[in-house]
């Protein structure tokens, strides 16, 4: 303030408050004079948001008799040192305001509402605040954790925006508020079997009067009824195994596990007491993958109830390659997996045919009768157990792409096949001629110089004097000057068989 001034308007205070105020007046030496103390309390506002939702917001407003409603507003804005305001809406001296659409608000923005003279743009009158609604948080899960117990779980609300955390209510009652962003999940228990419970989850912003929820995401669940039942393996892993028991578990008793192979009463077990009344989780953990296991109750006196033959999941394979052989072999190599398994599964595509059972002793397998020129997508798992108890591992992949045939059969006869071949994807300055070789019931071989097409890289033979219904391998060599020989490609088809049938005259 300057020397001049002697009065100052204090806005955007809460309404219905008492404040101190202190007046101190500064020297021109730079000193403080007396510092003058007094206090004062707001009005009650007269001005009421009544629905605060995504689309819209509607003000409620009574102004006194002797205010002329023909020069006041109902203003609308941003809380702060900058204001924007919404909207300026003449009135009467009651009734409802209604602002539909708001650009520069975010969610959880701290706003105000008041009504001032029309000419008076700094003038705020009845002012009050209030938070616009938070973002709500996303992918609510509600999901049993217990025997009296659910688990709730969420995303983090939508970027943009302003939020301070989040409220867990169950049947209306707020169990769990969680401040800030570092924590998305809660545990509510003390819960009832055979009871609808209704959770509501929100997140907030601001605190007291100020604060504000999102929308509301609800899910009703009922926790089952656990009668008396007997010990079971719910859940497996390569090292862990989990044992559920809905039993009224009691002091002296205990869930052990040994392994399969060991005498029940022999080597020491590993064991978990049973000193709830609650359906107990019992984990043991740093198993080996893939091996069987006995878990039963072991009573004080000795006694075994209850005794569960299981096993761990295998481990899945150390590693896994394919490699092409030709146009129409893939070699697949794969190393075995840590822990104990019984075999593996190996299956690919395109493919018409089933998945191939593999011996564990198995380092490498062929897969023949492929299609030229075309990728191949092979997957391994290792497996434990059999006869319906199998537990398979997890998969690997890997990818091999067969080559392009050279060879072609075609004009396939009883006794005939005719052999095509293309020589540009050869070297052809490293060969003299071919060699085309053929074995069956009828073998034979014949020697074609490369330089037999003289316009074209494109060469043929056809082989006769076949048996009907005869499989047949062809073999295509290439043949330098001094005799060395390489193979170029391999097919193998079948000669056609001869038609019995009698045409019906």
């Amino acid at each position: 303030m300057n020397t001049t001034s002697t009065s100052a308007q204090l806005i955007h205070l809460f309404p219905d408050t008492a404040y101190d105020i202190q007046v101190q007046p500064k020297l021109n030496n730079g000193e403080e004079g007396q510092l003058d103390t007094t206090s004062g309390t707001t009005d009650v506002s007269r001005i009421e948001v009544t629905v605060n939702s995504k689309t819209f917001i509607s003000v409620a407003y009574t102004l006194p008799e002797d205010e002329p409603s023909s020069n006041q507003q109902i203003r609308l804005g941003h809380f702060g040192s900058t204001l924007q305001t919404f909207g300026n809406q003449p009135v009467n001296n009651m009734g409802n305001v209604l602002f539909p659409s708001f650009p520069a608000v975010s969610p959880g923005d701290l706003l105000y509402a008041s009504n001032a003279p029309s000419d008076e743009p700094t003038n705020y009158l009845n002012e009050i605040h209030f938070r616009y609604h938070p973002n709500p948080p996303q992918n609510v899960m509600v999901n049993p954790s217990s025997c009296d117990a659910f688990e709730v779980t969420f995303d983090l609300p939508a970027t943009g925006g302003n939020y301070d955390g989040f409220k867990i209510r169950v049947n209306d009652e707020v169990r769990e508020t969680l401040m800030g962003s570092a924590k998305t999940s809660v545990i509510i228990n003390g819960l009832a079997p055979n009871t609808p419970y209704t959770f509501n989850v929100t997140s907030f912003v601001g605190i007291g009067g100020d604060e504000a929820e999102s929308e509301i995401f609800s899910d009703t669940r009922i926790l089952g009824q656990y009668d008396n039942n007997e010990p079971y393996v719910s859940s497996t892993s390569n090292t862990n195994l989990q044992v559920n028991w809905l039993d009224a578990a009691t002091n002296g008793q205990q869930v052990c596990l040994k392994e399969l192979c060991s005498n029940l009463r022999g080597d020491t077990p590993m064991c978990l007491p049973t000193n709830q009344t609650c359906p107990l989780f019992y984990t043991f953990e740093g198993l080996v993958p893939g091996r069987r296991y006995v878990v039963y109750v072991e009573y004080n006196d000795g006694t075994v109830e209850d005794v569960i033959f299981t096993q761990t999941k295998p481990n899945p394979p150390e590693s896994l390659s394919a490699t092409a052989l030709g146009s129409d072999e893939i070699r697949v190599l794969l190393s075995p997996p840590q822990g104990e398994f019984d075999g593996y599964e190996l299956s690919f595509s395109p493919s018409t045919g089933g998945p191939i059972l593999l011996e564990p002793d198995t380092r490498e397998h062929l897969l023949d009768n492929l299609q030229s020129d075309t990728t191949y997508n092979i997957q391994v798992f290792a497996y434990s157990g059999g006869n319906g108890q199998r537990l398979e591992g997890d998969a690997i992949s890997t990818t091999a792409t067969t080559d392009e045939e050279i060879l072609v059969a075609t004009n396939i006869k009883t006794n005939q096949i005719i052999v095509l071949w293309s020589a540009e994807m050869l070297d052809v300055n490293s060969f003299q001629t071919f060699r085309l070789s053929y074995s069956s019931m009828e073998s034979d071989s014949i020697l074609i110089p490369k330089d037999a097409m003289s316009t074209s890289n494109e060469y043929g033979h056809s082989v006769t004097d076949l048996v009907p219904g005869d499989l047949v391998t062809f073999n295509l060599e290439t043949v330098t000057l001094s005799g060395q020989a390489t193979l170029v490609d391999t097919i193998v088809r079948r000669t056609s068989e001869f038609n019995t049938k009698k045409t019906p005259k």
